[in-house]
Order: structure tokens, then sequence, then C-alpha cells
């Protein structure tokens, strides 16, 4: 199956077409490619807004990865790297995806997202089903299925989403 959207992130009048396939996520403009996500992410969701309220719609990708740092491990960090979730947003500038803001492993894994201004402050708010992590080999973590979720409300502040609340269903 594959997941479709369509949006002019850069407000330059030409819509792109985002498609999510085989846990890649493809992005084009007028059939002409623009980006795609590497091999080495497994994307499980997308979602376009605008997250952090400046007034231009983001690319968020809710992806799986082994690592938290890139290419660059800082000194101090020791120990394998593990195959967890991870949140990155993105800006379209110029023709190009640039990174806005790409978190570490996650505490617990995205099962789905949305953003949506759900105290009615004017502000949009990421709002989060988060699941648990089940181990499925040493350093390799997958979504736990059958472990309980929760719903939490993060604002974007500065360079970065702060925690809001959690929801009771």
């Amino acid at each position: 199956s594959e997941i479709r959207a369509e949006n002019d992130l850069d407000g330059g009048g030409i819509v792109e077409e985002y498609i999510l396939k085989d846990n890649r996520l493809t992005i084009t403009e007028e059939g002409q490619l623009l980006w795609q996500t590497g091999k080495e992410w497994d994307v499980a969701g997308f979602v376009l807004g605008n997250v952090n309220n400046d007034g231009n719609d983001n690319l968020l990708i809710s992806l799986w990865k082994t690592g938290s740092f890139g290419s660059v491990k800082p000194f101090w960090h020791s120990g394998d790297d593990s195959y967890k979730n991870h949140l990155f947003v993105y800006k379209l500038e110029d023709e190009t995806f640039q990174p806005v803001w790409c978190s570490s492993d996650l505490d617990r894994p995205i099962i789905s997202f949305e953003i949506d201004d759900i105290d009615n402050d004017g502000l949009n708010e990421l709002v989060v089903k988060e699941g648990a992590y089940r181990e499925i080999s040493k350093g390799r973590y997958a979504l736990d299925t059958r472990a309980p979720f929760q719903v939490s409300v993060w604002k974007w502040e500065e360079w970065g989403f702060r925690f809001q609340e959690t929801l009771s269903l």
C-alpha cells in the first residue's frame, strides 16, 4: 500500500507530490524527483503542516533507523547504536529539503501523529499516539503492538518540542 499527499511546501505555486511506499518517501514536483529518503531509513509515516507556527508548512517524518547522531558521534557516547524510532522535521527552500529538527531515539515510538491546534490558542501542537518498544534482537527494536499506548501533546518552542500533556482517552 502507499500513502499520497500533495502540498506546496515552499509556497512557489507548484504542488509537490509526496508518496510513501515500501517504507521510502519520494517527493516529486511536476514529475521531477526533488528528494527521496535513503535506504537506511524505514519511514513509518509522514505529515505535512505548520508545526513550528512560522507560517510555513513542514514535512514531519516518523522513521526507524540505527543511531542517534548521524555521521558524527559525540566522544561521550559509548555503546552500540540501537535501531529505534525518530522524528525528523524538514522545510523546503530553493527546491531542497533542509532539516529543521531531527530527534535522537524517541523514548516511546510513534504509532501515529498529526498537527492540530487542540487548545484553540491559535498555535499548532504536535499530537502523537505513542506506543512502546519491543526488542526483537540485540539493539534492534520494533513497535510492541500489544502494549498500551498514550496520546501526548507537544508544542514547538524555538528549537524543538516541549511536552505539554498526556491526553486521557
